[in-house]
């Protein structure tokens, strides 16, 4: 609390400054006191809410997905909105000494008090800016944290039940059960992932490989009631680095929340293709899709980083971890319609080599 009433009064304490310098630079007459007061207590609520507009205006272009891989739209946005700001700013200022907002815009101290009133709501905008960047960054590095404390948790007894597949998996083979052999290989290759997880980079093929293994496991058991297809572009170079386990918790998650109580099954696509540097995978299911609430509830979890209700396996700790190590303009989408099903969205870049 008291971090953001000396943030708060630092920016009033310069709007002050920039007041008293525009009464001071439009008017050839002696600084007036009396004057100044009056037009500051004129202003001080509007100041409030001047600020609060401006930490609004950073928080929904930090966290909007309209701007996300769009910098200039964004920087096109703030400086729109900031120049209006000012401008109002300056008006409502300026109306004791000029008795009615049209003299005061056909005056010659017009366009002079409206460059310095931008110039107060740019500091407002930057310090608001550098704070969001900052809570955001100390999110990120604490959610870091806790997916590598998570990894070593959960890499304590895995080993043990991966042994116990493969001793199962030899069984079969000398039984000669081809099928469960099969599907017994598969999920100790998806257990093995799991136990050597950690941010160092594979392949996008590895990747791949890895949701086929778990799609096939799910033919299995689920037969003809869920169709499943993954499909990779040609102009798709799966030689290209990525985090592990990017994908799949999102495949999964369309299996637990949309595919499986759904009465009449369904399908579910990934796709995976290119767009210029950047690699765009996409989840898409049929299913029983999420209401306006619920998408909203998951779409928080996403962009906070807070965990997202319980059941919805790592789909915020993706997202923090795509943006942690390749930049605010990568990461997760997800829209959603109740009753036709969800499509995730993940951007990463291109990358090769470690």
């Amino acid at each position: 609390m008291k971090h953001y009433l000396f943030i708060l009064s630092s920016i009033i304490s310069f709007q002050v400054l920039i007041l008293y310098l525009i009464q001071t630079l439009s008017s050839d007459n002696p600084f007036d006191l009396l004057m100044f007061l009056k037009s500051f207590l004129i202003s001080f609520f509007f100041l409030l809410l001047l600020t609060l507009i401006d930490y609004k205006l950073v928080l929904f272009a930090n966290t909007s997905k309209i701007f996300a891989g769009h910098f200039w739209l964004r920087v096109f946005f703030e400086v729109t909105i900031l120049v209006l700001l000012a401008s109002a700013f300056v008006i409502i200022g300026n109306i004791p000494f000029y008795g009615s907002v049209r003299n005061y815009i056909e005056s010659e101290a017009y366009q002079q008090s409206v460059v310095a009133a931008v110039i107060i709501n740019l500091f407002t905008v930057t310090v608001l800016e550098y704070i969001v960047q900052l809570r955001k960054n100390q999110k990120l590095i604490q959610e870091n944290m806790q997916i590598q404390y998570n990894e070593l948790k959960n890499q304590i007894n895995p080993h043990f039940l991966y042994n116990t597949l493969e001793t199962i998996r030899m069984k079969a083979k000398i039984n000669k059960e081809p099928e469960i052999e099969e599907l017994v290989k598969m999920l100790a290759k998806i257990m093995r992932r799991n136990i050597q997880v950690s941010d160092k980079k594979v392949t996008l093929k590895s990747e791949v490989q890895l949701i086929e293994y778990y799609l096939k496991i799910q033919n299995y058991r689920f037969g003809d009631r869920i169709h499943s297809q993954v499909i990779v572009d040609d102009d798709v170079d799966q030689d290209a680095k990525v985090l592990p386990l990017i994908i799949q918790p999102f495949v999964e998650n369309a299996f637990v929340h949309g595919l499986e109580s759904s009465e009449d099954g369904g399908n579910l696509t990934v796709h995976v293709s290119r767009d210029v540097g950047v690699i765009v995978v996409t989840i898409e299911d049929d299913g029983v899709g999420m209401d306006y609430y619920q998408l909203g509830k998951l779409r928080y979890a996403i962009n906070s980083g807070e965990a997202a209700e319980k059941g919805h396996i790592g789909v915020s700790n993706v997202n923090q971890r795509l943006k942690l190590q390749y930049g605010e303009q990568f990461g997760v989408t997800v829209d959603s319609t109740l009753g036709k099903g969800t499509k995730i969205t993940i951007m990463m870049p291109f990358v090769f080599g470690e």
